[in-house]
């Protein structure tokens, strides 16, 4: 099995940045921003590594991270791209408490809620926030 073309990963990420442009999130510092005019470095260099790693075919892909560096932010905002894409596709998160799972979630939705209606990705508003026992 091959990797992501070339061509696949940067049509992604052309589409990946256009996405970030219009995403946004309540961001502790500066209230709501569009997540894509406030990138940090690290989070640049996730999804450049990230991508790359798509290319080479790899598909575990591991970020051992500190934190305040928005990893899990745009971890999430890829994860939710990467899904509202592609039709059918379902995806989940694990929490290891509820507050975490309740921040988690309203980040979600104001990704998803917050985009512009030509952006935005017909199923996944009504399943953001289901719990499973």
């Amino acid at each position: 099995m091959a990797g992501w073309s070339h061509q696949k990963r940067v049509a992604f990420e052309e589409a990946f940045y256009a996405f970030l442009s219009q995403c946004r999130i309540n961001s502790k510092n500066l209230g709501f921003v569009s997540l894509g005019d406030n990138l940090y470095w690290g989070q640049r260099h996730f999804i450049t590594k990230t991508l790359d790693g798509l290319e080479e075919d790899k598909h575990d892909i591991y970020c051992l991270k500190s934190r305040q560096l928005g990893i899990t932010t745009i971890a999430r905002a890829l994860s939710t791209f990467y899904l509202g894409i592609h039709k059918g596709l379902s995806g989940a998160l694990v929490f290891d408490s509820n507050e975490n799972k309740n921040l988690a979630r309203d980040e979600l939705v104001t990704m998803v809620t917050d985009l512009p209606e030509r952006l935005k990705f017909r199923q996944s508003r009504k399943t953001i926030g289901t719990v499973l026992p």
